[in-house]
């Protein structure tokens, strides 16, 4: 009878052992899901561990293994970035559905070859990428403002009279729990000022010991990035991830999105707008601002949009929003080229009537040049003609033709 008892508890344990490999094996394979593998080690009674051995099975070997794999695996997910493909935009597919929305309807007798059929919308392509994966970034650098909360990771190292190293986290109450010195508040703080309690808090507490203070691993957060983004929908990305980052996470914004006016909501409350005609024209990053968790990012469509041509440095379909005059969209498309003959320009645009008007400017004026926009309106920068003046011209049988002034 005790005999078939000790049997009967090798079979339940070896089912058990045979589920533990199983969950070994697919903690491997799917890394994303939370396999917690630990707990059913720490159930395992001495006397279990002793009937696998007699099966088989060595209990401790295949705990260990469980634990060094996890590690590893958070080491590689520490340190691979979002892996970004480029994907298609207007300029990589030729799909012209913005320029040809913005094209004007053809009227009898006025040529339309300078429409802004053949111009692509200024901008798309910066954050235009298919993410392969959506894995927060780790290995970052933090700065001393960095706000810490539940869910950071801060490395403790001990020097002096009492040596020792500490990776902790903060729980989900704020605190910081540390050996022989017991829990401390520091959620909400700054990294800097986190640093300064802690320090202080264990010199005070351990005489003659002095502490080295890290950021460990970075907590992540979840945001909705809704509109006319790429793909959207909730991401998870890293507490230290802006505007930016979210966005090129989700791929960047589709060709009918606006640059100029993507909202950040926080708490059913816009907190920043970004415009990132700031970032592509001036390098200016000052509205975009670090994302916290539960923050929605809404992209709304395209409105007022203007095009131009010819003789400047970027010609394209340009979105405006506080550029009114046509020095402004000259200014955004680079100026003008050293072949421009601004005297002769014309403006393209829609009548209240539905009708097309032409009006010719002379760009040199002053007047011209602070004409108000309007949304649809096209302009051409006119080339100057290649026709040399009081030059004499030598050719045929000559050492040397050439010109002469």
């Amino acid at each position: 009878m005790s005999h078939l008892m000790i049997k009967s508890d090798a079979w339940i344990f070896f089912m058990r052992i045979i589920s533990l490999i199983l969950l070994l094996f697919l903690s491997n394979q799917v890394f994303a899901q939370e396999l917690d593998i630990s707990e059913l080690c720490n159930e395992i009674t001495p006397q279990e561990k002793a009937i696998a051995k007699i099966n088989g099975f060595d209990v401790d070997e295949i705990c260990s293994k469980q634990s060094s794999s996890s590690d590893s695996m958070q080491q590689i997910a520490a340190s691979s970035p979002v892996k970004i493909t480029p994907r298609e935009t207007i300029s990589s597919s030729g799909d012209q559905t913005v320029s040809n929305a913005l094209t004007p309807v053809p009227v009898s007798g006025i040529s339309t070859q300078d429409s802004p059929k053949s111009l692509l919308p200024f901008g798309y392509d910066l954050l235009a990428g298919s993410p392969e994966t959506f894995a927060p970034i780790m290995n970052v650098p933090v700065d001393p403002e960095y706000l810490l909360g539940p869910g950071d990771g801060i490395n403790i190292l001990l020097y002096g009279k009492t040596n020792g190293s500490f990776s902790l986290e903060i729980d989900r109450d704020g605190f910081l729990n540390i050996p022989d010195i017991g829990p401390v508040a520091i959620s909400g703080l700054n990294f800097k000022e986190a640093k300064q309690i802690l320090r202080i808090r264990i010199a005070n507490q351990i005489i003659g010991t002095s502490a080295s203070i890290t950021m460990g691993n970075l907590r992540s957060m979840q945001v909705f990035i809704l509109g006319e983004s790429y793909r959207p929908g909730a991401y998870t990305i890293s507490s230290l991830s802006t505007v930016t980052h979210a966005l090129l996470a989700s791929g960047g914004i589709t060709d009918i999105g606006s640059l100029r006016n993507i909202q950040v909501l926080r708490n059913e409350r816009k907190v920043a707008n970004l415009d990132l005609y700031d970032l592509l024209l001036k390098g200016d990053r000052t509205n975009d601002v670090r994302l916290q968790a539960g923050d929605v990012i809404f992209i709304p469509t395209a409105k007022e949009m203007v095009s131009i041509s010819g003789q400047v440095l970027r010609p394209a379909i340009y979105e405006i929003k506080n550029e009114n005059t046509i020095e402004d969209l000259i200014s955004m498309a680079g100026g003008l080229s050293p072949k421009s003959y601004p005297k002769v320009s014309t403006l393209d645009r829609i009548r209240e009537d539905g009708f097309l008007t032409i009006l010719d400017l002379d760009l040199t004026q002053k007047a011209s040049k602070e004409k108000l926009l309007r949304a649809g309106d096209h302009l051409k920068i006119s080339a100057i003609k290649e026709i040399r003046r009081d030059v004499l011209t030598l050719s045929g049988e000559l050492y040397y033709p050439s010109n002469y002034i």
